[in-house]
């Protein structure tokens, strides 16, 4: 995926479960080992197969912990991180073992749900230490997503649950030294010119291993900075994101948390993208 990120696509709009992560918890699969990430707060566990490099260990200790301090607390987390594809298949529970297999032969070499991060790591460990950092981040973030709407049936548009981890991957990225905010809103806004409006990007747009070519991530981030720019950052960080718990619709949640409906903020977002 883009950054690694679980994700959807189809012809309908998509649950939060879906979205993010009605992600199954382990199943077994064979021998493996818990990795305690110190610090305050919830319980964090890197549960891995004896083969991954400590360096990739160390690495997502590191960032985990500033994830955490960064984006607050979400709650217990197991990341699973696995060497080979067979151990990343058979962690998951059977239901989930096929979509598993799918998504790392699509190119997915991470993704999250309600308290899990899953990484396969002969993939992730292609990229720049950097890079494997800002897919952590983005993970990370759809814990935050899911730890404050709780268990939602609203369903979500792909656009903001995904353009805004990306959103927040870069911000806090580019504020640790992993990346340069500026340079990447510069080349999202460039590459978002040529696609559709954005409401088209309530189901369309997904992650390459999903079946789409990642557009709702690009158009994504760039409504979500406008988001930030216009109604401020804790409204897109953590507002939203809490009115989904007790919102039985996200266009009610939307409405409340940013002081307009989605239909005018669509209409506002596509007049100055012009």
């Amino acid at each position: 995926m883009l950054s690694g990120c679980s994700s959807g696509g189809g012809g309908s709009l998509l649950t939060s479960d879906e979205l993010l992560g009605d992600a199954p918890e382990a199943g077994a699969a064979g021998p493996s080992q818990d990795r305690p990430v110190a610090g305050s707060g919830s319980a964090v566990v890197i549960r891995h197969d004896p083969n991954v490099p400590p360096g990739i260990l160390d690495s997502i200790e590191e960032t985990m912990a500033y994830a955490r301090q960064d984006f607050g607390d979400s709650g217990p987390i197991v990341v699973h991180v696995y060497s080979t594809s067979e151990a990343f298949i058979a962690a998951h529970e059977p239901r989930a073992r096929e979509q598993a297999r799918k998504d790392i032969e699509g190119g997915s070499f991470a993704q999250a749900g309600s308290g899990v991060i899953w990484i396969y790591t002969p993939t992730y460990a292609k990229s720049r230490t950097n890079s494997r950092r800002l897919t952590l981040l983005h993970e990370y973030f759809h814990t935050v997503q899911r730890s404050l709407s709780g268990p939602s049936r609203s369903r979500l548009p792909l656009w903001l649950v995904e353009g805004s981890a990306k959103y927040f991957e870069v911000r806090v990225g580019s504020d640790r030294g992993y990346t340069y905010f500026e340079k990447d809103r510069e080349n999202n806004l460039v590459k978002s010119k040529a696609l559709g409006p954005l409401a088209k990007y309530e189901t369309e747009g997904a992650s390459k291993a999903r079946g789409g070519n990642g557009e709702a991530y690009t158009l994504g981030f760039v409504a979500s900075d406008y988001l930030v720019q216009t109604k401020g950052v804790d409204a897109l960080k953590r507002d939203f994101w809490t009115l989904l718990a007790s919102t039985p619709d996200w266009k009610t949640a939307f409405t409340q948390a940013f002081g307009t409906s989605v239909e005018a903020f669509y209409a506002d977002f596509e007049a100055q993208r012009s």
